[in-house]
């Protein structure tokens, strides 16, 4: 991965001595503008090396994640203690502010149709899976009553998944798009990773994207990252 440790010219050409086949961009940080200087560097040195090494972005993908919290404080969470999770979607979850008080805790979330989604008994994972959350009731459809499975700390921004559950997310946002289509082909990039590919439609989806943009020769890696993806394993392998 071409980050701040390794993105100047003389680690990039020890990589490369060492072996280094594909040099991946992550795009969940950065911009179009520092990423093509990397870019650039990295072709240099390529160049000068006479290596073919295979360059890769990788998308951001959707994702789900909590929201603010209070003062930006993290809150404590007691197993066996009662929680609500409001679904604040992709727009407020950057504004709404989670709390914890005597009378209740709630947490945010950018997932939008999250009670739509899931049902009493399902479990929603936090940070890594380090917070479980049983989901007990469906109050209405922005929030639900869970069930803390575990003693932990919950900070804001913690990635989530929901297991079992088939996210209702297109794979590609609309930054993944700008991505493809401004950086991938315009700079003729070998792969494109793609983020929490779910079913073989993301991936001609995806096709479809790099196919009309000049990006014919860009090949697609799907990444595999719930169980919807799992059980669909078979069709997207042939895309």
């Amino acid at each position: 991965t071409m980050g701040p440790k390794c993105w100047d010219e003389e680690t990039m050409a020890e990589l490369i001595d060492e072996g280094m086949s594909v040099a991946r961009f992550n795009f969940s940080h950065g911009d179009h503008e520092a990423h093509q200087a990397v870019l650039d560097r990295f072709r240099k040195v390529c160049a000068e090396k006479k290596s073919n090494c295979a360059v890769l972005l990788d998308t951001k993908g959707p994702e789900v994640r909590t929201a603010m919290l209070r003062n930006h404080e993290p809150i404590q969470l007691v197993k066996d203690q009662e929680i609500i999770v409001y679904a604040a979607g992709p727009d407020e979850y950057t504004t709404f502010e989670g709390y914890k008080t005597e009378e209740e805790t709630k947490i945010g979330c950018s997932y939008a149709k999250l009670c739509q989604s899931v049902q009493p008994g399902n479990k929603l994972l936090f940070a890594d899976g380090s917070v479980v959350i049983k989901v007990l009731e469906i109050i209405d459809d922005r929030n639900l009553r869970g069930l803390v499975m575990n003693d932990k700390m919950l900070g804001e921004r913690k990635n989530g998944n929901l297991p079992g559950v088939k996210v209702e997310l297109d794979v590609l946002q609309a930054k993944d798009v700008d991505d493809i289509k401004n950086f991938a082909c315009k700079n003729k990039m070998d792969f494109v990773a793609v983020s929490f590919v779910q079913t073989a439609e993301d991936v001609q989806n995806v096709r479809q994207i790099l196919d009309e943009n000049d990006g014919q020769d860009i090949q697609i890696i799907s990444k595999i990252e719930n169980e919807e993806g799992m059980r669909n394993f078979d069709e997207i392998l042939k895309y």
